[in-house]
């Protein structure tokens, strides 16, 4: 996927048949009485997850619907005695929906949710692991494949990811900061400058001043069987830099931090700040707010290494209690979306996700945006940040933040709250 990784003779091979096999599928559908058009009939439901901002904003939601649909549509050329039911839940309660509607024998078929969120159901037992053809895991970036590898099959299926890139007004700056001294710079010649609490998307400021080791090893998943092991120098040193740093920050007049996501993305559509880190899913609805004012980015560096943003990836999951044919129509659909023609069309349609298929081009000399997209995809790539140890709800997501909070806030320097950080994580239950 990634443009610095040349595509090798046996991996062009691999991406021309893939992209022969669903225009095969089209020929054989329009022949009569084909068997490839009988194969699968039924009807699945489909549950989608969605996040706060697309729930609290009609044009996101209207995007994911339309793009749905057309994804259905297309598969129902090939499938048309296929029929798929779409239900829509806020994210945060497709878990506890799912559980209730389990236990009367109607749950979903198949879900369309974050990858964190898939890998706290599979944990419950709410999942099944699915065989997927080495053919088409093959296609998906290997990384975003190891958190969800099971045995032989795979616990969900990624479709598309969603990177984190810098969101600017190009009214109040002329030219996006490269690094995070620039960034302060800016601030502090007048630009309002807003930064999330929230540890998921604020991670990204760790890797410019080496921290992403310490917190790695930190955030380590509970109940790790390996005995804890103290942080050598260097991830003190690195944790230590970060931390003073968003404390330094804190102290700047113009830079603010905010607890909610919709505040940064209401703050730069009316022009109360000028630049915030957004992710690829608020780009329509800032597009749509903002118009021509509206810059993107990829994330500015530090002095010690890249921006660090943790990728979030929109997974297939499946699910438990499915009929045999039920279950050959989700593995299909799921397997229909991560092909090569389908998923170009989706990036080149939407211009705010990017492919998990590994073949596809991004044209990324036409589109400024694709190309942040693909730097900040990149990013993430070189720290292995996909659907990192944090999950949802995680009580150690709390910690951090707390930490944070406190010393932002102004109730320990960087010092203190390092000691405090590693103090509280390290305790293992």
């Amino acid at each position: 996927m990634s443009p610095l990784h040349p595509i090798t003779t046996t991996r062009l091979a691999a991406a021309l048949l893939a992209l022969a096999a669903p225009l095969a599928l089209v020929a054989a559908c329009s022949a009569p009485n084909n068997q490839a058009t009988q194969e699968l009939a039924g009807t699945v439901y489909l549950y989608i997850g969605l996040s706060p901002d697309y729930l609290a904003n009609q044009t996101q939601d209207e995007h994911i619907r339309s793009l749905l649909g057309r994804f259905i549509k297309d598969f129902r050329l090939i499938h048309p005695r296929v029929g798929v039911q779409l239900l829509f839940f806020p994210e945060e309660e497709v878990q506890g929906e799912v559980t209730r509607r389990n236990r009367t024998g109607l749950g979903p078929d198949l879900m369309l949710v974050n990858g964190s969120s898939a890998m706290a159901m599979h944990l419950a037992g709410q999942t099944r692991t699915v065989p997927v053809p080495e053919a088409i895991s093959f296609q998906v970036e290997p990384a975003m494949l190891n958190s969800f590898r099971s045995g032989k099959g795979l616990t969900a299926l990624p479709v598309f990811s969603q990177p984190q890139v810098a969101c600017y007004d190009r009214k109040q700056i002329k030219e996006a900061p490269k690094t995070l001294e620039a960034l302060l710079k800016v601030s502090a010649q007048g630009a309002p400058i807003g930064l999330p609490l929230e540890p998921v998307d604020l991670y990204w400021t760790a890797g410019g001043f080496g921290a992403t080791a310490a917190l790695a090893h930190l955030l380590q998943p509970q109940g790790a069987s390996a005995p804890w092991q103290e942080l050598t120098p260097a991830d003190h040193a690195g944790l230590l830099r970060w931390l003073n740093w968003l404390d330094q920050a804190g102290g700047q007049q113009r830079v603010n931090f905010y607890g909610s996501t919709d505040d940064l993305l209401s703050g730069l559509e009316k022009g109360d700040l000028a630049w915030i880190a957004c992710r690829s899913r608020h780009l329509v609805r800032l597009r749509r707010e903002m118009g021509s004012r509206l810059g993107v980015s990829p994330l500015p560096s530090g002095p010690e290494g890249t921006a660090s943003p943790i990728a979030r990836l929109r997974v297939w999951a499946f699910g438990r209690d499915s009929s045999p044919e039920q279950r050959r129509i989700s593995q299909a659909l799921a397997e229909f979306s991560v092909n090569p023609l389908v998923q170009r069309a989706a990036t080149l349609s939407s211009d705010d996700a990017l492919p998990v298929n590994r073949f596809v081009d991004v044209p990324v000399t036409s589109s400024r945006v694709l190309a942040a997209l693909q730097k900040g995809m990149a990013q993430s790539e070189a720290y292995n940040l996909f659907n990192v140890n944090l999950l949802e709800g995680d009580p150690r997501e709390s910690i951090l933040r707390d930490v944070l909070t406190s010393m932002i806030f102004g109730a320990a320097d960087g010092p203190q709250s390092s000691a405090i950080l590693i103090r509280r994580l390290s305790q293992r239950p």
